[in-house]
């Protein structure tokens, strides 16, 4: 008989976790935000004093003058333009380095306010990335400081209407920790300064799904004279997706079928609730598709405010632009232009005594309730649970509840950041990073539903499961591969442990649904039906026409440190048939020496890959065996267990090079080949490896994969993050893995892996009080994130890649990946060493 599902507040109480990024008790912030009601408190005051002349900024934030775009990217003609694999521009086009904070909640929609203050790039739907920029949309502030002439300025310095006179680059400077950003502006009489994000708050499945992005002003006036102010926000009735990009790659055929989904009938009108004022944008029309039938934008104020309900889009923005510029006030009404981009403004003026501060809020919510893949089905989005489908001027609700609880959100949010901004232990390019690569975590093309609009679910159909997926990467169309989620999960548990779960139970799923149980590949791609199509990838869960070996392993592991994290009995129970099964296949596939030889992913015979993963699934699976009392299962285990371990300590471990090697004909060393013992690590068991020579094996990891490769600084470590497999004497370890195309994996370092290995590293180091590997560990991963973060010739900023070349990081592949979000495997490590 299955037990009784818990609910959420039932699962957030047993969750007691594992170390300070996974305690289970609801922050305050959290609990206030759910204590009020979903419309938000109607008696929100106007603050007559800001107590705070400037919003604090952490000083681990990544920060970059505003509109300086590096020349990388800008021209193909450039020498050092970077390119993929194939040696096509791909991905890389103009437009790619333009990147900032993501705005929309997980599975939402979602838009950045981009390094120049514009909002771009989209993905408003899964597996649709678009490098387009709203010229309509942008901040703009007039300031009147006694007998001077006033000025009036675009907040922006690139892709906004000709009328408007933008900044010049370096007029400000942009901000940003995920999911938060702030920009300081210069040039004005007054400090003016912009705080902006969306509430992306830990262990909250509510605000964290929600289509809106708050923007805060802060103005404080140093002078002795009154200021008057004005802030306007311009904003279309927005496309949903638009033209397809330049320059795909030849991957992008995946995204065949993604159509342009049009938005006709298009209207706007000015609404007022209380305190809050906004501008309603819909599209109402016979012809719409069903995602954007009834879709709405809205903009949205809490103070008093003028406004310009509807001006035309498609001009040069002068009409909105003179009675600001001249006023600082807009006449309340329409521009009573015809146009096909029906565009709103609002406008707030306030009046800074000397010595004084103001707040100007606006908040942009949206309102696009379905998602729509290539063969037509139809899902609902996960915040139409909050918010359903069906009434009118739900995106003014949303903004006018974001209006209300935007202090109680932002410190939901600096409540889960704090203990990763305060840990002594932790550089601060390692807690921006940290930060910074969940930006994935939204805008990496998320999914998350609410009920399937079309047809029954057939897979993750339990009470109140809500499946969630992201895309691979820009690039590689299909949905969250289970062998590179396996390294963000960690992100997920210690956040979000109830989208782990819901997507571990899906897997679940398709496991009991397979022939012979193997973990598939994906989870489907956007041009055909994700879920109920799982395995969309091009070689479907398969290479060289065989099952690939390193799923199921990954999958056990998965499901194991849930498991020890949240103790959670449901889940267990629910997950254990497909945890057996998947045992059972590695069972299928393993040889009498306890090993797979089969592929592993894309590497040719990876025997140490394969075996530390298959020890590591093993431990997992003897601790749940144990747990359900199934003594027979666990000797079974056990057995299989020794062999392995003794195969791998007698054939795998090099004495004369002190590590273990690839395989047992190749004595190349492979910095992913211990990727299972992270789980362990995590997880409480026992080291799968001999303890002294995992040590050893640990530092010629740094000594032959990391410290020979470009250095950067001057300092003698090579500053590219750690090579995939390399022979001895560093070179590359030609034959180790097939040829796809121009991609061979012995050529690249791949920034997950390189910071999922650091992690072990770290975690070796403290185990064995060893300082040299932890200095070490810090030195590999500060390589990968000086390439992202830094390096002005690859400014891969909101867009790490899967991997670059060895030669050269400029040569890159997979634009904008899931697996960086490993990072976060590292940043938990060197967070809690501190407390122990």
């Amino acid at each position: 008989m299955k037990k009784k599902r818990m609910t959420r507040r039932e699962f957030v109480t047993a969750a007691s976790g594992v170390g300070l990024f996974a305690s289970g008790i609801p922050s305050a912030g959290f609990r206030r935000a759910f204590a009020q009601s979903s419309t938000g408190a109607r008696s929100h005051t106007h603050e007559a004093q800001v107590p705070t002349t400037a919003f604090n900024i952490p000083a681990c934030a990544w920060s970059r003058p505003l509109g300086k775009l590096p020349r990388v990217g800008l021209s193909p003609e450039e020498a050092q333009h970077p390119k993929n694999f194939f040696g096509f521009p791909g991905s890389n086009t103009p437009a790619r380095v333009k990147k900032g904070i993501p705005l929309g909640g997980i599975g939402a929609g979602n838009f950045m306010y981009n390094i120049c203050g514009s909002f771009g790039p989209w993905v408003m739907k899964p597996g649709r990335y678009e490098e387009r920029f709203l010229s309509q949309a942008a901040f703009h502030i007039r300031e009147s400081v006694g007998t001077k002439p006033a000025r009036a300025r675009t907040l922006a310095t690139d892709d906004v209407l000709p009328a408007w006179k933008r900044l010049d680059v370096g007029d400000a400077d942009y901000h940003a920790l995920f999911p938060k950003g702030w920009i300081t502006y210069k040039g004005f009489d007054t400090n003016i300064s912009l705080e902006f994000f969306s509430p992306i708050i830990k262990e909250n499945y509510r605000e964290t799904s929600l289509p809106v992005g708050l923007f805060e002003f802060l103005i404080h006036n140093p002078l002795k004279t009154p200021a008057k102010v004005s802030v306007m926000l311009t904003f279309p009735n927005a496309p949903y997706t638009g033209p397809r990009n330049l320059n795909p790659s030849p991957l992008r055929f995946l995204q065949a079928g993604l159509l342009e989904c049009s938005r006709q009938g298009l209207s706007n009108s000015f609404v007022q609730d209380g305190i809050v004022s906004g501008i309603l944008m819909r599209a109402n029309d016979p012809t719409n598709p069903p995602e954007t039938q009834n879709s709405e934008w809205c903009i949205a104020t809490d103070r008093p405010t003028t406004h310009l309900e509807s001006w035309d889009g498609n001009g040069d923005g002068s009409e909105v632009w003179k009675t600001f510029a001249n006023e600082g006030r807009l006449s309340n009404g329409e521009s009573g232009k015809s146009t096909t981009s029906p565009s709103a403004a609002l406008c707030v003026e306030v009046v800074v005594a000397p010595g004084g501060n103001s707040k100007i809020p606006f908040s942009i919510a949206w309102f696009f309730p379905e998602v729509q893949f290539g063969k037509g089905t139809r899902w609902s989005r996960r915040y139409t649970e909050y918010f359903p489908a069906g009434k009118k001027a739900r995106a003014f609700e949303i903004a006018q509840e974001s209006l209300a609880k935007k202090d109680i959100w932002r410190e939901a949010v600096e409540e889960w950041q704090t203990p990763i901004l305060t840990c002594k232990e932790m550089p601060d390019w390692l807690k921006q990073a940290s930060l910074n690569e969940l930006y994935y975590t939204t805008f990496g093309s998320s999914f998350w539903e609410n009920g399937c609009i079309t047809k029954p679910k057939e897979f993750g159909n339990r009470p109140g499961q809500h499946i969630s997926f992201a895309a691979e990467s820009i690039d590689f169309a299909w949905f969250d591969p289970l062998d590179v989620r396996h390294f963000t999960s960690r992100s997920y548990r210690d956040l979000w442990p109830e989208i782990e779960r819901d997507a571990l139970l899906t897997w679940a799923d398709f496991i009991m649904n397979t022939k012979d149980g193997h973990c598939p590949h994906d989870e489907g791609r956007a041009d055909g039906d994700p879920i109920f199509e799982y395995s969309g990838h091009i070689s479907p869960a398969t290479f060289g026409g065989q099952t690939w070996s390193d799923y199921s392993p990954k999958f056990i592991q998965c499901v194991h440190a849930l498991w020890v994290k949240t103790k959670d009995e449901y889940f267990f129970q629910e997950a254990w048939p497909a945890t057996l099964r998947a045992f059972d296949f590695m069972m299928s596939i393993t040889d009498s020496d306890g090993l797979s030889r089969r592929s592993g992913s894309e590497y040719e015979r990876p025997e140490l890959f394969n075996a530390v993963l298959w020890m590591g699934s093993m431990k997992a699976l003897q601790q749940m065996a144990r747990h359900r009392g199934d003594s027979v299962l666990e000797q079974r285990i056990t057995k299989t267990l020794k062999k392995t371990s003794e195969t791998t300590e007698s054939t795998l471990w090099n004495e004369k090079f002190g590590y273990y090697q690839y395989n047992a004909r190749r004595d190349a060393l492979m910095a992913d080949a211990t990727l299972g013992q992270r789980f362990v690590d995590v997880t409480g068991l026992e080291p799968v490896l001999d303890s002294n020579r995992l040590r050893s094996h640990y530092h010629q990891l740094f000594k032959r994969l990391v410290a020979p490769l470009k250095d950067y600084n001057g300092d003698g470590i090579g500053d590219m993050g750690m090579a995939n497999c390399l022979n001895p004497d560093s070179t590359p370890a030609v034959g180790v893995a097939p040829m796809i195309g121009l991609i061979g994996h012995m050529f690249n370092v791949w920034t997950g892996v390189t910071y999922c290995t650091a992690a072990n590293m770290y975690h070796w180091g403290q185990q064995e009080g060893d300082p040299a590997l932890v200095k070490q560990s810090l030195q590999a991963a500060w390589g990968a994130y000086f390439q992202t973060w830094r390096n002005e010739n690859t400014a891969f900023w909101f867009s790490t890649p899967e991997a670059w070349r060895i030669e050269t990081s400029t040569n890159f592949v997979g634009p904008q990946y899931q697996r960086p979000r490993a990072i976060w495997e590292l940043a938990a490590e060197v967070c809690n060493s501190s407390i122990r």
